[in-house]
């Protein structure tokens, strides 16, 4: 269930071939204030799963940011299911990425309420395409 009334986050994640390098873009509203962030992430053992690891990422990020803001409930708007499954159990967690993300969800579950929403990637909904572009910036790919 949605709740309208809550801050919401966009995010993305992206993927540098050349260099295996990943990042994430994120937008999150807060009381009508927008709030841009993206992050490079070097190569690492997570960059086998391109930019998967930059959503992951991004989704983490956005609820650590929300928790140090007293947040208590978060809608995230995301284009990749694994954002939503591995947090929620709905899928195993079977990689290194997964599994730290899964235990992740399980130590903040009870500290916020966050609700998934799946929107189509290239959609032209506003906040989605800008955090695509904050994720390819972050990578020097725009």
């Amino acid at each position: 269930m949605i709740n309208e009334n809550c801050p919401y986050a966009y995010i993305d994640g992206s993927y540098n071939a050349k260099t295996e390098e990943y990042s994430f873009g994120g937008v999150l509203v807060i009381n009508e204030q927008v709030h841009q962030f993206s992050k490079k992430y070097e190569k690492d053992e997570f960059s086998v799963h391109r930019n998967i690891s930059g959503e992951i990422k991004g989704a983490g990020f956005i609820i650590n940011y929300c928790l140090k803001q007293n947040i208590k409930e978060v809608n995230i708007y995301y284009d990749y299911a694994g954002i939503e499954f591995w947090y929620t159990g709905a899928w195993s967690a079977k990689t290194p990425i997964s599994i730290k993300y899964k235990e992740f969800a399980n130590l903040v579950k009870d500290k916020i309420k966050v609700n998934f929403i799946k929107v189509k990637s290239h959609s032209k909904i506003a906040y989605n395409d800008l955090a695509d572009k904050l994720a390819k910036e972050a990578l020097g790919l725009s």
